[in-house]
């Protein structure tokens, strides 16, 4: 049985941060919007508010092609290399979330921040050393 599970598969999860919910965004919108095209659905509602919380206005895929090869690939792409920065994007998330709060003249609140930067350096040392 201990085998087995030391067989299974990890599943890692990347830590968040605001520029990979944003990374992540586009991907979502080009794969709602490719299956309101190729199921005949209207999904607008889904869309807009997808739309709401992107930085950026995305361009609209005219077909089902151009939304496989072109932009759902290319979204995919940019959320894996942001994905491969996610730790560094977390810490400096923190620390800027930190900093803001001190300047605010909240110190408790910045001072949780900075232990959960703590927590997650050592939690992420103690794994190493598993």
């Amino acid at each position: 049985m201990a085998h087995a599970i030391k067989k299974l598969r990890k599943v890692y999860t990347s830590p968040f941060s605001p520029t990979i919910k944003q990374a992540r965004l586009p991907r979502r919108f080009y794969k709602l919007y490719m299956s309101m095209l190729v199921n005949k659905l209207d999904l607008r509602r889904q869309v807009d508010s997808i739309e709401q919380e992107l930085d950026k206005k995305l361009p609209y895929p005219t077909n089902i092609e151009e939304a496989k090869q072109l932009l759902i690939r290319s979204a995919q792409k940019y959320v894996r290399e942001t994905t491969k920065k996610a730790a560094e994007l977390r810490k400096t998330y923190l620390k800027e979330q930190a900093i803001q709060l001190e300047t605010a003249d909240d110190p408790k609140t910045a001072e949780i921040r900075k232990r959960i930067a703590k927590a997650e350096a050592i939690k992420k040392m103690y794994m190493k050393l598993r």
